[in-house]
């Protein structure tokens, strides 16, 4: 049992995700490029009022059958966290199956806790991740280049 409020274990997460602790995946979304960086940006700002109008099954399988790897990887997040223990669909390999198969009081618990966990991915994107409007160089090697 972790000592932590759930709001800190939600940022904590998130902030994996977007920053990079290895335990998550091997690459955070801070090692993306910058275009890759604006539409992660993007595409998680958007998932919470998707998410709102549509309802989460139908917006995780928007995300989910998205071509674009940045779709999939903000569902991948998202899965991972509502799949933690302690988390509405702990324990399950697969989100969709998760969603299809739950209780309409777990399916809102879900729907809930993955808006909550959206507010900290959105806070950490924008903190951390290259967003449209920002004009800063692509890497640091491109700073590196200007300095010279």
């Amino acid at each position: 049992m972790s000592n932590q409020t759930i709001a800190q274990q939600r940022a904590k997460h998130a902030l994996q995700v977007v920053c990079g602790a290895k335990e998550y995946k091997e690459k955070s979304f801070c090692e993306y490029k910058r275009d890759e960086q604006k539409k992660l940006n993007s595409y998680i700002a958007n998932l919470g009022p998707m998410i709102l109008m549509n309802g989460l099954g139908q917006a995780a399988a928007f995300y989910r059958s998205n071509n674009n790897k940045e779709h999939k990887e903000v569902y991948e997040a998202l899965a991972d966290w509502l799949s933690q223990p302690g988390r509405p669909y702990a324990g399950s390999k697969d989100l969709m199956n998760a969603i299809t198969s739950s209780s309409a009081a777990e399916y809102r618990l879900a729907q809930m806790e993955a808006l909550a966990y959206l507010d900290w991915l959105k806070k950490f994107g924008k903190a951390f991740l290259i967003r449209e409007e920002d004009s800063a160089p692509e890497t640091a090697e491109a700073i590196e280049e200007g300095d010279k």
